[in-house]
């Protein structure tokens, strides 16, 4: 379920947001959308490339390579959580 979230002004200005292709950061603000009230979210690259991505040739590969490069930056990490794997985004609660 998506949620009404915002961005703000200061993510645009994040050296750690401008080191992540354009597509990461356009899946990491998707995945802010679908995040549960702790920042996370199942790790489901498929539903993700969905989400993010529905009207774009981008694969679910692709999305897997931007999780990464994502995860590379420190900008999500992937847990476990109650037996699943799932993305955490550490920052999540500071913002929200």
């Amino acid at each position: 379920m998506a949620r009404t979230r915002l961005i703000k002004p200061g993510f645009f200005e994040s050296d750690q947001i401008g080191e992540v292709s354009f597509c990461a950061r356009l899946l990491f603000i998707a995945m802010w959308q679908i995040a549960d009230r702790c920042g996370r979210l199942e790790r489901r690259p498929a539903k993700l490339r969905a989400y993010a991505f529905r009207y774009d040739a981008v694969s679910v590969a692709d999305v897997q390579a931007l999780l990464a490069e994502l995860e590379h930056s420190g900008l999500v990490k992937t847990v476990e959580f109650d037996g699943l794997n799932v993305i955490e985004i550490p920052t999540f609660t500071k913002h929200q």
